[in-house]
């Protein structure tokens, strides 16, 4: 962090420090000093998907849907993705529309068959809609996907009931203290990381 902040001293502009320290700055939940570092790099195609992806976070962090939800937009304008539409679909379950929110899920589970956490918040919406047969198909593809570090395995059995009141990426953050970015389940801690190896690698 020491390092990024002389970066910036030297070359405020410096683009790819201002994204590093915005993202060392919201793990720290520093979350003012962050956005003042990313928003500014929405704009810019080469930071786009890390910087709106990470204010994404920091809204959910907050509870501002509303923003959440448009910068996870601006995250899949830049690429699109499954993590990218399971991070819209989650934040439209908050905002209880179910049907664009299982739009979206559809289209994560249509790119990665093996992604379970969206498996399980598909089973949750089709049980709220009272689709019984959709929602035990899909935890049971939740739970066949036994993709390592999926949320939503830590507390799914087979079998159980499907009761959450907050949508998976954000049940964590209800009592988090540090590390909000680098911290989450390895499928995005992965991919945050490997955005950021190929900016720094550029």
């Amino acid at each position: 962090r020491v390092y990024l902040e002389r970066i910036l001293q030297i070359e405020p502009h410096h683009q790819k420090a201002k994204l590093l320290l915005g993202i060392v700055l919201a793990d720290s939940l520093e979350m003012e000093e962050a956005k003042l570092h990313l928003q500014e790099l929405i704009s810019e195609n080469e930071f786009k998907f890390s910087a709106s992806y990470v204010l994404g976070i920091v809204s959910a962090f907050a509870s501002d849907w509303k923003s959440a939800l448009e910068y996870f937009k601006q995250t899949l304008l830049a690429f699109e993705s499954p993590e990218a539409h399971y991070l819209l679909g989650c934040v439209y379950f908050q905002l209880n529309k179910f049907k664009i929110a299982s739009q979206h899920l559809q289209k994560a589970v249509e790119t990665d068959t093996n992604f379970a956490d969206a498996w399980f918040m598909l089973a949750v919406i089709y049980k709220l809609t009272g689709e019984e047969t959709k929602s035990y198909q899909s935890i049971e593809l939740a739970w066949s996907s036994k993709e390592t570090g999926a949320e939503c395995l830590k507390f799914m059995k087979r079998g159980s009931q499907i009761e959450v009141d907050m949508a998976l990426p954000f049940f964590r953050l209800k009592d988090l203290k540090k590390h909000l970015i680098m911290n989450s389940s390895i499928r995005f801690t992965k991919l945050i990381r490997g955005e950021v190896s190929k900016i720094l690698n550029d």
